[in-house]
């Protein structure tokens, strides 16, 4: 079964036009530090190449320039992650160091010639954070490991929840999707609001 911030993921690249489909083994979804993480292949049809210009750390703003990427997302139930570790660039920093490694990544980010993802050509190498530190000097820190492990771009989920939430509408139906009707009724209720969304820490 998908975990919610794989489902936010799923949803923020088909709502942006991209086709999605789960990358890996099934066997492998799901499974903690010693495993692959969860991984989608998305590509963006509108798209004829990846773009080489943009910055590591990735917004919506570069969503538009991306074809094909392999997207691993480390989520809020890995092992060492807690909501306190959003106030603490020490904490993460040190969750990261600990969680993305080359060879954790490396299922996802490099697979098997017998998988579809295998054949779509130049991709980039995405990975999806809960969060990164906020002072500067901690971030290029915990940048230089994520390019270290192979990683080639980075998102958090506050830019991808940001970009939902900006989307969806109170009245509108998204029962085909949990993680969009999960957002709809959030902001419905009015517990979340546009622009500041304070629910969300970075």
């Amino acid at each position: 079964m998908a975990c919610f911030e794989e489902e936010v993921v799923r949803a923020y690249f088909e709502v942006n036009g991209f086709l999605v489909r789960s990358a890996g083994h099934p066997s492998e979804v799901g499974k903690k530090r010693a495993g692959a993480l969860p991984t989608l292949a998305v590509l963006n049809p509108e798209v004829t190449e990846n773009a080489t210009n943009f910055s590591f750390r990735l917004f919506t703003t570069d969503i538009g320039r991306i074809r094909a990427a392999i997207v691993s997302i480390l989520s809020w139930d890995s092992i060492g992650f807690s909501a306190n570790l959003l106030s603490s660039d020490a904490g993460l920093l040190k969750f990261i160091k600990a969680e993305v490694t080359t060879k954790r990544l490396k299922s996802g980010f490099f697979p098997p010639v017998n998988l579809p993802e295998a054949r779509m050509g130049n991709c980039l190498r995405l990975l999806v954070l809960p969060a990164l530190p906020h002072a500067e000097e901690k971030i290029r820190e915990a940048l230089e490991v994520l390019r270290e492990a192979g990683v080639q771009g980075v998102y958090t989920f506050r830019v991808m929840l940001e970009n939902l939430l900006g989307r969806v509408k109170p009245n509108s139906d998204y029962s085909k999707s949990e993680s969009l009707q999960a957002l709809r009724i959030i902001k419905a209720y009015g517990l979340a609001k546009e622009p500041q969304l304070e629910m969300f820490g970075d």
